[in-house]
């Protein structure tokens, strides 16, 4: 039987971390929650149930598995979010693994939890990804979320089960978070001068819904399918819509600063000082006008 690390990596996700740590207990010898500014009821979270935890700052999401490896004491290793747990059945395969290890890594099904129901189809519908390994033979990185894209000597096998992933927990969530995501990829894209095509943005919305409610089953999943497609679309269409109006923006302020800054002649002859608060005047404006007088 082989020990396994667990890594979780959160921000500041107290309302469902620690049913994450209770799903992983009995099958991680050692569970490590990884974060950065983690919140007092986080740290609360984790020391009652003697789980070591860190603060770190990563670049990337993608960094946080390797740099939470790092931390780890055992060869194997499993990641999950502070938002997903294990489904009873994928407990069941993992101990079997445990008992009997035979590949490098290990395939887990995710599945989305949207307003308490799982979803099953369209574009939320995430398949598989490596999140068991063996670190000797593995990092993990981007690239091995495809198992096409895995090392050719890396064995691979997908297992039994899901990892349940608890989203949002209303669609007033949903549709708040959808517009912050747009507006801060617009702010972005609109810096990096990327080009925008109004017939791809126009299309956008239509594309988006029909992808995801219908031709990749999304309806089956009503009625929540249907709105999680309407709101995913919509987003990708706002996406473009302030991407064009960020664009305006910033050509406007460029515009403004190129402008030349036009000097009035009245005041050529004037200069400033700050000594005692007095504004100073040219010497020449101070000589007194006298008058010629007139003889009789």
């Amino acid at each position: 039987m082989v020990n396994i690390s667990a890594i979780v990596t959160t921000h500041n996700n107290e309302s469902n971390i620690e049913q994450c740590i209770i799903s992983l207990q009995g099958i991680a010898d050692e569970i490590i929650v990884v974060g950065a500014l983690l919140s007092g009821a986080t740290k609360e979270v984790c020391l009652s149930h003697n789980i070591r935890f860190f603060e770190q700052y990563f670049l990337t999401s993608d960094n946080r598995p390797n740099k939470a490896t790092e931390l780890t004491a055992h060869q194997y290793v499993i990641w999950l979010n502070s938002d997903e747990c294990l489904s009873p059945e994928l407990r069941k395969s993992i101990l079997e693994v445990k008992a009997n290890w035979t590949h490098d890594t290990y395939m887990l099904k995710q599945l989305n939890s949207y307003c308490g129901k799982t979803i099953r189809y369209g574009k939320w519908n995430s398949g598989y990804s490596v999140r068991l390994w063996d670190k000797s033979k593995q990092n993990y990185s981007p690239a091995i979320n495809q198992k096409e894209r895995l090392q050719q000597s890396t064995t691979v096998k997908p297992l039994k089960g899901s990892i349940t992933r608890s989203t949002y927990g209303s669609i007033a969530e949903h549709l708040e978070q959808s517009a912050r995501q747009a507006d801060l990829w617009a702010k972005e894209a609109a810096k990096q001068n990327i080009q925008l095509s109004i017939l791809k943005g126009l299309l956008s919305y239509p594309v988006q819904f029909i992808t995801s409610c219908f031709l990749k089953l999304g309806f089956l999943d009503r009625p929540y399918g249907v709105i999680l497609s309407d709101i995913t679309a919509y987003e990708s269409f706002l996406k473009y819509k302030k991407l064009r109006m960020y664009k305006k923006q910033l050509a406007k302020e460029k515009e403004v600063k190129s402008k030349p800054h036009n000097v009035h002649p009245a005041w050529i002859n004037h200069t400033y000082a700050d000594t005692n608060t007095q504004q100073k005047i040219d010497k020449r404006s101070e000589q007194p006008h006298i008058l010629p007088i007139s003889k009789k």
